[in-house]
């Protein structure tokens, strides 16, 4: 397991500039939230530090998650695994650059990988060709001079009335790579469209006196819980567009609490 010490997560982050830092047990248990919007998150680091130094955290491996934004659901955060104790400072494997790619990078990578094969298809079919050709050539030795007159003379006119195979090959392979093509688009459009009809789905009116009853149940919640644990869930509210997003949120960020407020609501 690769280990990174606090000064090389802080240069990644910084270098990534990603925004927001929180620390984690090994098991996805959180111990520092990450930070909001109104919290740098430099001084979100230097909480994780003195949280690492402090006495009363057991020695052992951490995860610190760093993401660019808090609320989008679909980005995974980037992961560091941290250990706490006498070599916490230390670390004995050199890390290279984290790259993350975007959706449009892996599927011009992919375009990429199709038309290479493609053409190394293509490559291996003429030297098959090639060699046939050899094969023939060594095993029908020269014709008479008149017989190689005819022979000409029948194939200018076998030329003159089929294609080239390597045009035979082209016309079969184009319609099958086109429609390839064709299927990834559909398959694009088809993911965006689910997309917006669960969007929709999302966003259809409640019934008012069902969404007062929830806001003052949620209410009643929140400010039942610890003030650090409060604090946090009041700024997640805060940032949060609907109702619907604060509970995607508050799943991604931390399922255990989120589970807590399910059974609470379901009272």
């Amino acid at each position: 397991m690769k280990t990174y010490t606090l000064e090389e997560i802080k240069k990644i982050v910084k270098r990534e500039k990603l925004k927001h830092a929180g620390l984690f047990r090994i098991d996805g248990t959180p111990l520092l939230r990450m930070n909001s919007n109104s919290i740098k998150v430099e001084t979100q680091l230097q909480k994780i530090d003195e949280r690492l130094n402090s006495q009363l955290l057991p020695d052992g491996i951490y995860v610190i998650k760093a993401k660019y934004l808090l609320n989008v659901k679909d980005e995974i955060p980037a992961e560091f695994n941290v250990k706490k104790g006498a070599t916490l400072s230390e670390n004995t494997t050199s890390h290279s650059n984290i790259e993350i790619r975007s959706f449009e990078a892996a599927l011009s990578d992919q375009t990429k990988i199709i038309r290479l094969e493609t053409e190394n298809k293509s490559l291996i079919d003429k030297i098959a060709a090639l060699e046939k050709e050899l094969f023939e050539i060594k095993s029908n030795p020269p014709a008479a001079p008149e017989e190689e007159e005819e022979e000409e003379e029948e194939e200018t006119l076998s030329e003159s009335q089929a294609p080239s195979w390597l045009q035979q090959m082209l016309t079969i392979a184009t319609p099958l790579l086109d429609k390839h093509f064709e299927l990834k688009q559909r398959k694009i459009e088809l993911e965006e469209s689910r997309e917006k009809q669960r969007q929709q789905q999302i966003d259809k009116p409640m019934n008012q006196n069902g969404v007062n009853t929830l806001f003052k149940k949620l209410k009643t919640w929140i400010f039942k819980q610890e003030e650090e644990t409060k604090t946090y869930l009041l700024e997640l509210y805060q940032e949060s567009e609907s109702l619907d997003e604060f509970f995607l949120n508050l799943e991604e960020n931390d399922p255990e609490l989120a589970k807590d407020l399910q059974i609470f609501l379901s009272l």
